[in-house]
């Protein structure tokens, strides 16, 4: 892996990078789920991915979404550590990834509706485990690779059937702060 000299990845996290990129080549599932508790390197591996597919794949863009604000911060402070250039890529909330405003004559937001397409090969959805049913789906109508992440340590959002970190696809174990 280039990314691991530049940031040292251990076995575990190599071993997911490849699994996630061996998924993405294969195309014959839309949704993946990663999840590991806090300080198991969920974000090292994101930003590992994002270099790896920079390199493999230059010409793809990827949305990087999470439910919060906060979370997105979080997110696009480590993903900026990262010697590339990714300006193609997006750095959002779930809500401005997935809805556009309807404005009224004043220009005031009146509502909003759900995007039929976007322009990314793949969207990267961190705090997966706060994703509602509702956006789940509206996500999954969009036709893209989804990779969800997050704690599954953690929660469902209250009153929510809906619980995407309940048993993920890839768990990273080795705590790394």
């Amino acid at each position: 892996c280039v990314y691991c000299t530049q940031m040292p990845l251990s076995p575990q996290q190599r071993d997911v990078v490849q699994t996630i990129l061996t998924w993405l080549s294969k195309g014959n599932r839309q949704t993946l789920t990663l999840g590991g508790y806090a300080g198991t390197g969920k974000t090292t591996v994101l930003a590992a991915l994002r270099f790896v597919l920079a390199q493999k794949r230059p010409t793809w863009k990827v949305a990087f979404a999470a439910y919060t604000g906060k979370a997105t911060q979080v997110l696009a402070h480590k993903l900026k550590k990262i010697p590339l250039d990714l300006s193609q890529d997006n750095i959002s909330t779930l809500h401005s990834l997935l809805y556009s405003p309807i404005e009224d004559k004043q220009g005031q937001v009146a509502g909003w509706r759900r995007r039929e397409t976007i322009p990314y090969s793949l969207i990267v959805v961190d705090e997966a485990s706060m994703v509602t049913r509702e956006i789940w789906q509206d996500l999954i109508r969009l036709g893209v690779p989804i990779l969800a992440v997050g704690d599954h340590g953690q929660l469902p959002p209250i009153g929510e059937s809906l619980n995407l970190m309940k048993e993920p696809d890839l768990i990273l174990t080795e705590i790394h702060r």
